[in-house]
């Protein structure tokens, strides 16, 4: 699956890229695609955090696109502060749904992997065990729906002031990341209710587009807490590291070969 970054169309106009292509001394055609590249670096290496220290300056400049003197380019960066010492300005900002998204999809691994290791008890159905009585078959999207969802979905919609499209705010409901507590979203539900904009329903999102965007993350919510274990933090944190230090060996490997290459060239 592709992975993607925003790119806003004003990024040619900025004032800070205008410094980092006099800096550099190319064409800002050049700086944008070197920015890119650098973020494509960034999300592949270093996605939790935008933190590039571990890197020297000539993996973040090779990565990045930059073939002349490698200090050259990061001084440029930090200059034009596209970089604070060697982490991404902004990146949380940046890069928000995709650090949400795949936490998620970590969090979720570990749990189906708890899942895995839990051993099931099987019994044997008794001889006079009673005939069940019919029932109707649910749906896909009825079986992703778990009781602690009904439960937790219910509390949200009986606090959230807008009581339309419940049937879109339930498919959005079970998208929600795991790391994500029912306490923090009636919290930040709380507080968007005491800003004027809310004071109107017409100016109230519908529930569904309220969930999908995150709003709890919203300036008036307050921050995310996390449901996992310390062990489980830990575990994730060195599989993580694991894969950092594997790409790093590599990323050096390929810049050593082509060093060699251009030496044999020459």
């Amino acid at each position: 699956m592709a992975i993607w970054i925003e790119s806003h169309v004003e990024l040619g106009e900025h004032p800070k890229v205008f410094v980092l292509t006099e800096t550099l001394g190319v064409r800002r055609a050049e700086t944008i695609g070197l920015l890119h590249m650098l973020w494509h670096f960034t999300m592949k290496f270093a996605w939790r955090d935008g933190d590039l220290t571990r890197f020297d300056d000539v993996a973040i400049a090779r990565g990045s696109g930059w073939e002349k003197e490698p200090q050259i380019f990061i001084k440029a960066l930090q200059d034009s502060k596209f970089l604070d010492d060697k982490k991404i300005h902004d990146w949380q900002s940046f890069a928000g749904k995709l650090i949400r998204d795949r936490l998620y999809k970590e969090s979720t691994r570990v749990l189906q992997n708890d899942a895995k290791d839990t051993p099931k008890v099987v019994t044997k159905p008794s001889l006079y065990q009673a005939k069940p009585t019919k029932t109707i078959e649910p749906s896909v999207q009825d079986r992703s729906f778990t009781k602690i969802e009904a439960k937790s979905f219910e509390s949200f919609w009986a606090v959230y002031p807008r009581k339309v499209g419940k049937g879109a705010a339930k498919k959005a409901w079970v998208r929600i990341p795991a790391y994500v507590s029912l306490e923090l979203i009636l919290e930040a539900i709380e507080e968007h209710k005491k800003m004027d904009q809310w004071k109107d329903q017409k100016f109230i999102p519908h529930p569904a587009t309220w969930i999908n965007q995150c709003r709890w993350e919203d300036e008036t919510g307050k921050g995310v807490d996390s449901t996992h274990t310390p062990e489980q933090i830990k575990q994730a944190e060195e599989r993580y590291q694991a894969i950092v230090d594997r790409e790093k060996k590599r990323v050096d490997e390929e810049f050593k070969r082509k060093e060699a290459l251009k030496t044999n060239v020459a």
